[in-house]
């Protein structure tokens, strides 16, 4: 298993990496999260994000400089153990499994390129019971969206997993 630099890998312009599946953000400058932390009350996790997936999945450093992974529809923080230089080299093992790498070329091809701000996110989330599916896809601003997870988490952080839930959409 690899540990390799950020700019190491593919198309990695300083903002994105793998044509924009994985933008990043300066943990250390947490002014992106202030458009969205309120959403999520005493959720909110002591991370510094660093790193985030075209589908809105985040990726934080711990108070041991150590990556976790952020859920944002249900504010779980899932501890991975590893370094940063670690983390990006799981990604370039495999981009598909990891930031799916292959479903982000075809929902951009299907729905349109992404801008800086701005993620595809689901309809449905997963954790309602949405799938994995290009017309489960819609284009949004990040920042917005992160303040609809922050709503969803608060409902359903601590509801045993496998709950099922009745989805109803307005209109």
């Amino acid at each position: 298993m690899s540990s390799i630099d950020k700019n190491c890998l593919p198309q990695y312009d300083g903002g994105t990496a793998y044509s924009g599946a994985l933008v990043f953000f300066d943990p250390n400058t947490p002014t992106w999260t202030s458009g969205w932390r309120q959403s999520y009350g005493d959720l909110f996790p002591s991370l510094r994000f660093f790193v985030g997936d075209a589908f809105g999945l985040l990726f934080g450093l711990d108070s041991s400089d150590k990556v976790c992974i952020f859920c944002g529809e249900t504010a779980e923080v899932e501890p991975l153990g590893i370094d940063e230089r670690r983390f990006y080299g799981i990604i370039s093992e495999d981009p598909d499994g990891t930031v799916h790498k292959s479903f982000f070329d075809e929902a951009t091809h299907a729905i349109g390129t992404l801008k800086a701000d701005q993620i595809f996110a689901f309809k449905v989330e997963m954790a309602l019971g949405g799938k994995l599916a290009i017309d489960n896809l819609y284009i949004t601003d990040r920042i917005e969206h992160m303040r609809a997870l922050g709503k969803i988490a608060c409902q359903i952080h601590r509801d045993p997993t496998g709950t099922s839930y009745e989805v109803s959409r307005a209109g």
